[in-house]
Parts: structure tokens; sequence; C-alpha cells
């Protein structure tokens, strides 16, 4: 059963990104993002409501549009038609989001490398 005082989606998103551990931990992330201190890119995947439990509105602590503009540098990325479970609901495009992402960071690896840095 749901819990008392809301559905299991508003639940969830109250648990994860409304308790200090999910929102401190996503601010330490965005203030080492800004001063540059982060050797790797933020990635904030999320699906599509209602078949998830983030807040795209703006205005929403823990939403999208929230964490976001804490962290302007992170790439957001909406799976259309995804439910909560993306990697199950949209499985073709999560692998292939997935898979780039990994070619990606190999790419600037090898260039880095390269380059000495």
């Amino acid at each position: 059963a749901p819990p008392r005082g809301g559905s299991c989606p508003q639940h969830a998103h109250d648990a994860s990104m409304t308790r200090p551990t999910g929102a401190s931990a996503w601010r330490e992330l965005a203030a080492r993002s800004g001063s540059g201190g982060l050797p790797f890119s933020v990635q904030l995947w999320h699906a599509d409501v209602p078949g998830s439990v983030v807040k795209e509105g703006a205005g929403e602590v823990g939403g999208i549009a929230d964490m976001s503009g804490q962290m302007p540098a992170a790439r957001v990325r909406k799976f259309r038609g995804a439910a909560h479970s993306i990697h199950n609901s949209a499985r073709d495009e999560f692998v292939s989001a997935l898979c780039a992402l990994v070619d990606e960071a190999s790419l600037e690896g090898e260039a880095a490398a390269k380059h000495g840095t």
C-alpha cells in the first residue's frame, strides 16, 4: 500500500531528493562542478512523467529544474515514454545512451593521455 499522505511516486521523490542525503549530495556536486573541480561530466537522466518520481515543474524542490539550476553543466536527458525503471522500460534507448557516454568518456581519456593531462 502507498505510504500515508501520498502516492508511491511522491513518497519516492520525497525520500530521495528532499532528505538531507540526496539534496546535500547534489549540492556538493554542484559546488564542486561550479569551481571546476569535477573531472567528469554529470548526467541527470530521468524517466517520463507520470512514470517517474521526478518533478519537472519550476519551483519543485529537488525537481529537474531545481537540480539543473543548481548545476547548469549537468547534462539533462529525458527518456520519453520510460517509466521509473528506465533501463527496463526504455532498454534500447537507455543502452544506446549509456554506450555513447562510455565511448565519449573513452575518447576524452585517450585525448587527455595523449596531451599528458
